[in-house]
């Protein structure tokens, strides 16, 4: 293949280069063999190549003198590229200088292949593709580490675990022991998987609701640790489809009905929020049971402590909700392993009623991972760890509470639904930015750059940060709570320069007020800023119209190095451990119960 030889030459080139100098020691880092697998083809999202995972591990691997395999994922897979960084041993004492500069070449020209890797067959097979890559691992010796980073939407059109028939919804351990039954599995011994826009479809495929991607995330990773891996479903927003590429055809997975929505708020290896809302539309026959009677000791208490104090936080936020809450409402509470640990931490399901007037929700369950907490023992719980749950419990209850008091534009069955950047990215800015921004967005002073269109570039820069806000649909929980301060901003009338908490929160009770009082979101919009509605805003925010570069920016400082980047308790710059610490907890009596 072509750019197998045009990179054999370049690395052959560089080497020879390094017998300029011949200074330093021979200090090597672990040596890593790495097999991507690229799922380039119709029916998906543009894959991200300028992402931290591809990047990082590109640099990495090739300046630790690993190893790269490639395979294309389409129908037939086939191993496209497949090399050795490792260099005589005498070379590896030139100079870091001259080092550093040969990998970020080579970086470089891999990146540009893994970027023209399309798919050349019909179809796309993801299990064929991973049997590929770990064999191919398998072969090789003398490497410390072994990974596989899978780039594509993980729906498999054909082969044996072809996505008919409803797969998504069967039961995912059992997919993995039936695959290991008929020796199907692919062995993943002491292999790491990552997977990067799992579940990212595009038209004509049918958008995956929340609890389907759950469930595409679920089969993969027991398909994974069954075969004796570990597996990490990486939050890398999609990129921009390639309009010039002409795909193979790929198949239109059809799924049964499903409106359940469970989205992923963290694209680290932390804890991570996500709300966990289920809609099923069933007959009001009885009013709520009495108040049962409230916990007093333990994780319980804590739990709902929490609760309280995230209530009347979002209350002292957005004061009319208050007026317009239900007069007593119940919530459970389980302690359940969801998804492992450090994985969901925390997930809200709700069942809506439609009233004749309306849909009102009836009954909601606030889920609590205890894998990842140890909850059983919960005084041995670190201050982070407290602040961590505290601010989750926050972000539930702001989705809890706009479910209580402006459900028609909560809930998927109404037309009027909200679009889900805002309704994340709400709840976002009462628990903080977390990695989805203060992790991607560094601040200005920062020496730190990221691979970007084959350079290195400042998070600062104008490209940059014009990619970024241009994700308002596919990263909710970054670019969503982005625009959503932006559209507190917008709505106060206030200056880009002075991006402050009060300002910011001023805007959205404005629009907030407007929800509640029966406004759409694109009415609410256009009564309370210079914009024509939601697609207007949507448009100029996306396309970085204006003043949003400048905006986020400044956002970015005013959150600072340490803030949570919340809105609650009056300071972006504030941290999680201030702002949710446990003896600040506001403990006002409110308006709902919790069962334990």
């Amino acid at each position: 293949m072509y750019f197998k030889k045009l990179f054999k030459g370049i690395l052959c080139f560089c080497v020879l280069g390094l017998t300029v100098t011949m200074t330093g020691c021979n200090n090597e880092a672990e040596k890593t063999a790495v097999c991507f697998v690229i799922g380039n083809t119709g029916n998906s999202q543009g894959l991200n190549m300028n992402g931290q995972l591809v990047s990082d591990t590109l640099y990495d691997v090739i300046r630790n003198y690993g190893y790269i395999g490639v395979v294309n994922a389409d129908g037939d897979p086939e191993m496209v590229f497949s090399e050795s960084y490792e260099i005589d041993k005498r070379y590896k004492a030139a100079s870091n200088n001259i080092l550093d500069r040969t990998a970020r070449t080579n970086t470089s020209n891999v990146a540009a292949f893994l970027k023209s890797v399309v798919a050349d067959n019909p179809e796309v097979d993801y299990l064929e593709s991973l049997k590929l890559a770990t064999r191919q691992l398998a072969s090789l010796d003398g490497y410390d580490n072994k990974k596989i980073i899978v780039l594509g939407t993980g729906l498999n059109t054909t082969g044996i675990l072809k996505f008919s028939d409803n797969v998504i919804a069967s039961d995912s351990k059992g997919i993995a022991e039936k695959l290991e039954e008929i020796q199907e599995l692919p062995d993943f011994s002491n292999i790491n998987v990552y997977w990067q826009q799992l579940g990212d479809v595009a038209a004509p495929q049918i958008e995956l609701t929340g609890n389907q991607r759950k469930s595409l995330e679920s089969i993969y990773r027991d398909i994974v640790e069954t075969g004796g891996g570990t597996f990490v479903c990486d939050g890398t927003a999609a990129g921009k489809i390639d309009e010039t590429i002409e795909y193979p055809n790929v198949s239109v997975v059809e799924f049964s009905s499903d409106i359940e929505i469970s989205i992923p708020t963290e694209k680290t290896a932390e804890p991570v929020i996500t709300p966990e809302p289920v809609i099923t539309p069933v007959p009001v026959t009885e009013k709520p049971a009495a108040p049962t009677q409230q916990p007093v000791e333990g994780i319980d208490k804590f739990v709902y402590d929490a609760f309280k104090n995230a209530v009347n936080k979002v209350y002292e936020l957005y004061p009319y909700l208050k007026t317009k809450s239900s007069d007593f409402f119940e919530v459970n509470v389980e302690y359940s392993e969801i998804d492992g640990k450090s994985g969901t931490v925390a997930s809200l399901k709700t069942v809506s009623s439609d009233l004749g007037d309306g849909y009102k929700m009836k009954n909601c369950t606030l889920r609590i991972d205890n894998e990842d907490f140890n909850l059983a023992s919960h005084e041995y719980l670190s201050s982070d760890e407290k602040a961590m749950l505290a601010a989750t419990i926050t972000h539930e209850v702001t989705h809890f509470i706009m479910y209580d008091t402006i459900p028609d534009g909560m809930i998927a069955l109404n037309s009027n639904e909200f679009p889900e950047w805002f309704i994340e990215g709400i709840a976002q800015a009462s628990s903080g930015a977390d990695n989805w921004f203060t992790g991607s967005v560094f601040m200005p002073d920062s020496e730190w750059c990221i691979l970007f269109n084959d350079e290195y570039v400042s998070t600062n820069s104008e490209e940059y940060l014009a990619d970024y806000v241009s994700k308002l649909k596919t990263m909710p929980y970054g670019a969503g709570y982005v625009a959503t301060l932006y559209l507190g901003m917008k709505a106060n009338g206030s200056s880009i320069g002075n991006v402050t908490t009060s300002n910011i929160v001023s805007g959205l009770r404005r629009i907030v007020n407007d929800l509640a009082d029966g406004n759409t979101l694109n009415r609410a919009i256009a009564n309370n800023t210079e914009f024509d509605g939601l697609s207007d805003f949507e448009y100029q925010f996306t396309n970085a119209k204006g003043d949003v570069i400048p905006f986020v920016r400044n956002l970015r400082i005013a959150i600072g190095d340490d803030g949570a980047g919340s809105i609650v308790g009056g300071g972006l710059s504030y941290s999680a451990n201030y702002l949710f610490k446990e003896s600040a907890f506001d403990n006002s009596k409110i308006n709902y119960y919790l069962r334990f």
